[in-house]
């Protein structure tokens, strides 16, 4: 996922805001469900709730560069899964993450089981960025 940067994703040293790095992966994590036919976040039914996560920030990033978003996922579990997020400009890794995601009820909290369709689809390939 193409990133354009704002100005608002910038700190007082004029480098990309560490938050700003989390919502560009939320953004594309939320993408990817909806590429692959997973439910629409937010639509009542069922949604990702992320319950761990751990970043590197390797190198700033700036507004005069256009970062790239790479999402893997690495592990499908009954109702979780793990994913692998890389942010990038041209072959320079900025910055990665791993997230893991519950999928949610929507309706009572609690965890819903991946049907063997989405589970199929989690497995794939993911999406070229």
């Amino acid at each position: 996922m193409p990133v354009f940067i704002r100005w608002s994703d910038l700190d007082a040293l004029g480098h990309v805001h560490h938050l700003a790095y989390l919502r560009w992966c939320e953004d594309a994590r939320n993408e990817h469900a909806v590429a692959i036919g997973l439910p629409v976040p937010g639509t009542g039914v069922r949604s990702q709730v992320v319950v761990a996560m751990a970043c590197d920030f390797k190198k700033p990033l700036d507004r005069a560069t256009n970062p790239v978003v790479h999402l893997r996922v690495i592990r499908v579990g009954k109702a979780s899964l793990e994913a692998q997020f890389s942010i990038a400009f041209g072959v320079v890794e900025h910055f990665c993450a791993r997230v893991t995601t519950v999928m949610c009820s929507d309706e009572s909290g609690a965890s819903s089981p991946w049907t063997v369709e989405e589970r199929e689809r989690l497995k794939a390939e993911p999406l070229p960025a």
